[in-house]
């Protein structure tokens, strides 16, 4: 039986042992233990035996908490357009199991964030947004450390990895140069240096750029 897995006695001298380490406060703080106990007959030929209920009391010690992958399914990851304000949440809320059911546990993040995320609330694990320096093109990959301690004695932590990944958003192509010369007497199709590619500048590698007029091409 359960009892019988989980303890151990010695025949001889009659010390009982744990013959396994799956003691657990949570699950079972006392066993009821059936000792028998027989001796050798002696004077006369009949053994004799008699038997006594011993409980043994689990004491509970702090159990390491165990934090949850947030996302869908566990996946671990979160998403946020780079150009998120502060206090967005990125959706990758670290969660938290603990076999001591009545303690209180504290979320921190102890790496990775590079000042960009935080945890706002100690008391729950939801990432956000902490300053207004995303930028997709300077990094798209954040790998955080979240840390989750409990409150016992002593305290206990354990740390699970997320990942956060910025989503891409078009920015603005730049002029950098608008001044342009040229004599009254160019003839047509004469093109005025340096052409605008030269001078455009857009955060958005592989864009491709065109080029329109769309006012002041007629004298004033």
């Amino acid at each position: 039986g359960m009892h019988r897995a989980l303890f151990t006695i010695d025949a001889s001298t009659g010390q009982i042992s744990v013959a396994t380490a799956e003691l657990d406060h949570e699950r079972f703080s006392s066993y009821h233990l059936t000792v028998n106990v027989t001796d050798n007959g002696a004077p006369g030929a009949t053994p004799l035996h008699n038997s006594v209920v011993v409980e043994v009391r689990v004491n509970d010690v702090n159990d390491v908490p165990v934090p949850l992958l947030p996302g869908v399914g566990g996946t671990g990851e979160g998403a946020v357009s780079e150009n998120a304000g502060i206090g967005w949440d990125v959706h990758a809320t670290v969660g938290v199991y603990d076999d001591d059911p009545t303690q209180t546990h504290t979320f921190t993040i102890t790496d990775g964030a590079d000042g960009m995320f935080a945890i706002p609330d100690p008391t729950v694990g939801v990432i956000r947004v902490a300053s207004t320096g995303l930028h997709f093109e300077s990094k798209s990959v954040y790998n955080i450390t979240v840390r989750v301690t409990d409150n016992g004695s002593p305290e206990l932590w354990a740390e699970v990895w997320v990942i956060v990944r910025l989503r891409d958003l078009n920015e603005l192509p730049v002029f950098d140069h608008s001044t342009r010369t040229i004599s009254e007497a160019a003839p047509v199709g004469t093109e005025l240096p340096p052409a605008l590619p030269a001078h455009v500048s857009d955060q958005d590698a592989g864009s491709v750029h065109k080029y329109y007029l769309v006012s002041g091409d007629y004298g004033d």
